[in-house]
């Protein structure tokens, strides 16, 4: 097995890290609410403020 530079290692990190500030930015924009009650989760579409 060869031996990964370290560069390898930061760009796979760096691009990890992208991929959940991504998705925490769906998040936030879409806003998928998760709203509990009696009944049990409800998934609220809109805006989450």
């Amino acid at each position: 097995m060869p031996q990964l530079s370290p560069l390898f290692w930061i760009f796979s990190f760096s691009m990890i890290i992208l991929l959940l500030v991504s998705m925490i930015i769906f998040y936030y924009l879409f806003g998928f609410c998760l709203h509990k009650n009696n009944k049990g989760v409800i998934i609220n579409m809109g805006w989450c403020w």
